[in-house]
């Protein structure tokens, strides 16, 4: 295997009493999107500007293309950072401000400048705005200029910030795509920050789930989703009902549970099904669209176990393309439905139903 583009060595980072990170280790593979994605004060800009070099780790090491950079200044070192605010520069054009970085490193010629320049322009498609000052510029159109700032030096990885959260949801939507087509085009190692899941989902190879200066889980999007390894992460990512339970059995690759007093479940067991054990308190994932709502038990069939059992509809909230569901079971047990199309349109608030839940659709988190 080759060398990670960059590598995380037992890193921690403190500011005073305030501890930032605490023991992080992260190999990110070369020429992978890579995303940093958790809640507010979680550690992840932290981290990426330690990549950047704007902080230093109080202890650990942060390695780039195979180097100790972890006391390098930013300018030494081979990667390029597009900010949440853009941060051009307002008194130059489109040009001076792409070519801002080129003329303070190596020497180039007014030639070899501009041609740099034109290709990082044709490559976010605005060769026609180079003379235009970034006041004139609409918000995507800046995250644009930004972006080609920040490849026209052509570094091994690229930072990126928050780099979508100014633009409107159809601009964001327009510049996702953009930036997947960068990633294809350029080939080169992409780092980003977020908080929105499916920003992070719709573009990485792999995420880490961060949570109080620590990493959570690192894994693909579809295994973070369908295998949350802890209960912050099976919280965190997606619409879902954690449920606190007790094994009653396994049986190949299900366990039974018991939720509260009367409710027992057949569930999926963790990868590993030794690690679980009759008693054990454990956290069940429900996610809110594997739950439905039946009438006619009769629509049960053979297979895997099916778990079947009676609500009470509490209340419903249409939200366009899905209705929300909130239910009782056995009076004391609250769990969210959300199902889409005509399929909610025959279910209502004060009605009784059965739930239909396939056992793998549960999991069981350690």
């Amino acid at each position: 295997m080759s060398q990670p583009a960059v590598e995380i060595q037992n890193v921690s980072k403190s500011f005073g009493d305030t501890q930032a990170l605490q023991n992080i280790n992260l190999q990110i593979h070369d020429g992978e999107f890579f995303s940093l994605l958790g809640p507010s004060g979680c550690g992840k800009t932290t981290l990426l500007r330690m990549i950047a070099g704007f902080e230093f780790p109080t202890s650990g090491a942060v390695i780039i293309s195979g180097q100790d950079m972890s006391r390098v200044p930013p300018h030494k070192r081979p990667v390029n950072m597009v900010f949440q605010s853009y941060a051009l520069f307002p008194h130059l054009s489109v040009f001076d401000n792409i070519a801002f970085g080129l003329k303070l490193g190596k020497k180039l010629s007014k030639q070899e400048v501009e041609a740099q320049v034109r290709w990082s322009l044709d490559l976010v498609q605005l060769p026609h705005i180079a003379a235009r000052f970034p006041r004139e510029l609409s918000g995507g159109q800046q995250q644009r200029v930004a972006f080609a700032r920040a490849i026209v030096n052509k570094p091994s990885v690229l930072l990126l910030d928050e780099p979508l959260s100014a633009l409107d949801p159809k601009i964001r939507q327009e510049m996702q795509a953009e930036l997947a087509r960068f990633k294809k085009e350029l080939r080169i190692t992409f780092i980003m920050v977020t908080h929105d899941q499916a920003e992070a989902f719709g573009l990485s190879d792999r995420i880490a789930v961060m949570s109080a200066g620590h990493v959570e889980q690192v894994d693909s999007p579809e295994n973070i989703f369908a295998r949350p390894a802890t209960p912050f992460v099976a919280d965190f990512i997606g619409q879902g009902n954690l449920l606190t339970a007790e094994i009653l059995e396994q049986k190949g690759e299900f366990c039974q549970v018991m939720v509260g007093p009367n409710l027992k479940l057949w569930a999926a067991c963790p990868n590993g099904a030794s690690q679980v054990a009759a008693g054990q308190k454990v956290t069940l994932l429900i996610r809110n669209a594997a739950l439905s709502l039946t009438e006619d038990l009769g629509t049960i069939n053979g297979g895997e176990p099916v778990n079947v059992f009676p609500v009470e509809i509490i209340y419903k909230s249409f939200q366009g393309e899905t209705s929300d569901f909130q239910l009782k079971a056995f009076g004391e047990i609250n769990l969210t439905a959300s199902l889409s199309g005509e399929e909610s349109y025959k279910h209502a608030a004060g009605q009784s139903r059965h739930v239909m839940l396939p056992a793998r659709s549960a999991q069981v988190i350690l």
